[in-house]
């Protein structure tokens, strides 16, 4: 039966209202767990959520279809030995001075994020509503294991080196930063958007709600290092206005890495667990980039352990 028969069309004030109801429940959950993440058991904390978040991603992509032949666990073992260096690195704060794993994951992250849509695959989606625009070939959709499983987990882990390294206030300001371009750049693209740069890759993204997005960013790093969140800048007020434009652009390029992983596999979310915000893969695309790259600039640009 077809669904648009069932409910009538929304207005676009009404997407919006729905989409900020669910999004305000979600910021309370947000909440919650930051506040877990300040308490003694912080570390063990985050890397409880670091696990949950990264398998229950994990589970999106193969629902979506993305694994060759359906071998997730054959790439699991590359991933697991992947997140093993992350939580190393992440659980022996002031061990390491230059941060080099997190910028060689980093690196590798966009590589893969630059490849993705040249490995060839075999395969055809199992589940989902074909996403609109979407012209994903069966030939093109699906990919190694080893790559989708350290594509949409491994970057989750390096929540854990900035809990480690930066303390929970750090891990809080990047987590905010993140999603605060999210945030500006849904309600100004809605507001003034008019161009849209990714017309084939991200219709709804225009270029006036990126601009807004670097600008919220930019300024909120620079909030976030004068209260102090970040720990003592070295350089200023330069440290926290570089950080927060770095964080919101790895953020918007994290959520257009996501688009195109729905769109080879033609669906139009990751999932439907949070309604009109989609799945956890569409709620943490903000880190794919984001959190590898906080995790290594961090130390440079603030007094991190």
């Amino acid at each position: 039966m077809n669904s648009s028969a069932q409910e009538p069309a929304l207005s676009r004030g009404q997407k919006v209202l729905r989409r900020t109801k669910v999004g305000g429940a979600l910021a309370l959950g947000l909440a919650a767990v930051l506040w877990a993440a300040a308490t003694p058991f912080g570390h063990a904390v985050t890397l409880v959520v670091s696990v949950v978040l990264a398998s229950w991603c994990i589970f999106e992509a193969a629902r979506m279809g993305l694994f060759r032949n359906g071998r997730v666990l054959h790439g699991a073992f590359v991933a697991l030995a992947c997140m093993a260096g992350a939580l190393g690195f992440g659980l022996s704060p002031g061990r390491i001075d230059a941060p080099l794993f997190p910028l060689v994951v980093a690196l590798l992250a966009a590589a893969l994020g630059v490849a993705i849509s040249k490995i060839p695959g075999g395969g055809s989606p199992r589940h989902g509503e074909a996403g609109r625009g979407a012209d994903t070939s069966p030939g093109q959709l699906a990919l190694p294991a080893h790559v989708i499983i350290p594509l949409v987990s491994l970057p989750l882990f390096f929540l854990v080196p900035l809990r480690s390294h930066g303390g929970a206030l750090a891990l809080a300001a990047i987590v905010v930063l993140a999603k605060l371009g999210d945030v500006a750049g849904y309600y100004v693209g809605n507001a003034f958007g008019k161009r849209h740069p990714f017309q084939n890759l991200s219709p709804g993204k225009t270029v006036e709600g990126c601009l807004g997005s670097l600008v919220a960013g930019t300024i909120a790093g620079a909030v976030f290092s004068k209260l102090g969140w970040l720990l003592e800048p070295r350089f200023g007020l330069f440290s926290g206005l570089l950080l927060g434009a770095l964080v919101n652009l790895s953020a918007q390029a994290g959520d257009l890495l996501e688009s195109s992983l729905k769109r080879r596999a033609g669906v139009k979310d990751s999932g439907v667990t949070f309604g009109p915000s989609g799945g956890m893969l569409d709620l943490v695309d903000s880190f794919l980039l984001a959190a590898p790259l906080a995790a290594t600039i961090g130390p440079y640009l603030f007094h991190w352990s």
